[in-house]
């Protein structure tokens, strides 16, 4: 290691056996790699996006009309603010409408009942909720809810409380696979 002087007088150490021969010159090569490397990042996260949205929407067809309805699969959504119970969901494309399904761990009543409702509440402290239950009635265990959804509010949710019959429950929303958000859009 030794120390030259460059043109305007600073010193800068000079390490002879390195393949750079000083920061300066280790900071230039790697910009020219940056060059490379970000545009090759952008390109992956964009196929890993497809790649994605290709692999968890299913194509399902109907045993009666043989129509083809798009949907995902399940994910987990949230859990139960106690820590027990998980609350489940998957987004449907029915006859060009987005729906979201739910589905409960915890036995909370009849799904299709009057009077059942999702209610999300996200980081900002705002909330959403969707009052009209559309699945058939299903009062056996753990029962899906369907709820149509227009336009969903892209925000982060933090609680989800989906009520089924007489009880209600509020989930935290987790580090989930997919958000609420991500399921309707795929479908669409």
């Amino acid at each position: 290691m030794s120390f030259e002087l460059k043109p305007n007088g600073v010193a800068r150490t000079v390490y002879p056996d390195a393949p750079c021969r000083d920061f300066e010159d280790w900071y230039n090569n790697h910009i020219h790699m940056k060059k490379l490397v970000i545009p090759a990042m952008c390109i992956f996260s964009t196929f890993n996006l497809v790649a994605t949205a290709q692999e968890i929407r299913v194509e399902r067809i109907d045993a009666f009309t043989e129509k083809v309805v798009r949907a995902t699969k399940w994910y987990d959504a949230g859990i139960g603010e106690t820590g027990d119970g998980l609350l489940m969901a998957a987004g449907w494309m029915i006859n060009g409408q987005s729906v979201l399904e739910l589905w409960s761990e915890e036995d909370l009543g009849c799904a299709g009942a009057f009077g059942n409702y999702v209610m999300f509440k996200f980081a900002d402290g705002t909330t959403y909720k969707i009052e009209k239950d559309d699945a058939p009635i299903d009062c056996g265990d753990h029962p899906s809810s369907f709820f149509f959804v227009d336009k969903f509010p892209d925000k982060v949710i933090t609680h989800i409380r989906l009520k089924q019959g007489n009880r209600s429950k509020t989930f935290v929303v987790t580090d989930a696979t997919y958000t609420i958000q991500q399921l309707l859009s795929v479908v669409k």
